[in-house]
């Protein structure tokens, strides 16, 4: 099907927004809207594109936001026609996360996916997610695992329930586990309740985001939804840390009783576990085993987790066992969690390198 692209600007604020691109479905209303806020990447875009519109199943939109981009996007956007994707342009270009609140005031769908402009989509990954969260209308949405493509050789899947769950998951977020935005479709309805994005974040939005989402459950589901692509540009900068750690206070400064205090130990438990996965990596496995069962003890409830638990409690086994077994022999032990490590939190890095 192909549609003409009539457009039309209006002001907002000091922006201007320009409406243009295909038309909506004729069909049946979409289930699903797909987000993909994209700023000067073109080449990446395509590919994202493609494989959101290559889905089969649910009925999905798409409404990519060109965040100011002053490469060849526009004019990849102008020529583009079909009947399932519509986009915007915001001038002069605001960040990410004000990019995904324009697109979420205009979804008219049940669920919504933000999919980055670097990162596809697995094929069935929307027919998978749709299905879990149709199944649990209490969760605010559902999540898969991704696994990592690019420059280097990474492509480990990330640490996922065995079985599919559905649960609150702000313990392993405040941890360093994570669900990237491409890995969850949402409600629409349970994002707008909680204000949809913190455009004053330039990082670690996706996880504030999901920690506002609290004290509500996901579904998790041990299947691979999407492709992370790996690149020069996502290696975090100084500034990640410091807001890391403003995200995380300013989410457990809005707890209260047990929550709170489990909360404040997860953090103190964080720290733990970085301190010992140094001593862990410099073959010191007795300090180390120390700090993982203080980890593992420390009334955090994160053993019982069907994420981190059974990872944890492994980890754990090996330092012990690498306490008690001459060096040579605990040096091969130790190579199970040692390897290159991608960008991301440290927590974070971790887990991913020693999931299963």
């Amino acid at each position: 099907m192909t549609c003409s692209s009539g457009g039309e600007e209006s002001p907002v604020g000091s922006q201007r927004i320009e409406w243009e691109g295909g038309c909506p479905a004729v069909s049946r209303r979409p289930e699903i809207t797909v987000v993909i806020p994209t700023h000067n990447r073109v080449g990446y875009l395509k590919e994202a594109v493609a494989s959101v519109l290559g889905q089969q199943g649910p009925v999905a939109e798409v409404i990519v936001v060109d965040d100011g981009s002053s490469d060849a996007t526009p004019d990849w956007l102008d020529q583009l026609r079909h009947d399932r994707l519509t986009w915007l342009r915001l001038t002069p270009g605001r960040g990410g996360s004000a990019a995904r609140n324009l697109a979420l005031e205009r979804c008219e769908s049940a669920f919504t996916l933000f999919l980055d402009d670097d990162d596809r989509l697995r094929p069935g990954a929307l027919a998978r997610l749709c299905g879990a969260l149709r199944a649990h209308p209490r969760a605010a949405g559902a999540a898969g695992s991704f696994v990592r493509f690019g420059p280097v050789d990474v492509v480990r899947r990330e640490l996922q329930p065995r079985i599919a769950v559905t649960v609150p998951v702000w313990r392993e977020e405040l941890f360093g586990w994570n669900m990237p935005p491409g890995t969850l479709l949402w409600r629409t309805d349970a994002v707008r309740h909680i204000g949809g994005w913190d455009d004053t974040l330039s990082r670690c939005e996706d996880r504030d985001l999901n920690l506002r989402a609290y004290p509500r459950p996901f579904v998790l589901l041990p299947a691979t939804v999407m492709e992370y692509r790996m690149h020069a540009a996502q290696v975090p900068g100084h500034e990640y840390a410091d807001v890391l750690r403003q995200v995380l206070a300013r989410f457990v400064g809005s707890l209260a009783g047990r929550d709170r205090q489990v909360a404040e130990r997860v953090l103190e438990a964080r720290q733990r576990f970085a301190e010992g996965l140094d001593r862990y990596m410099q073959g010191d496995f007795r300090a180390a085993t120390r700090n993982f069962s203080g980890v593992l003890s420390g009334g955090t409830t994160l053993p019982r987790s069907p994420i981190l638990g059974p990872w944890l409690l492994g980890l754990a086994a090996k330092a012990a066992a690498g306490a008690a077994l001459p060096m040579g022999v605990a040096t091969i032990v130790q190579r199970g969690v040692r390897g290159r490590r991608p960008p991301g939190s440290p927590v974070q890095e971790t887990v991913v390198e020693s999931a299963p």
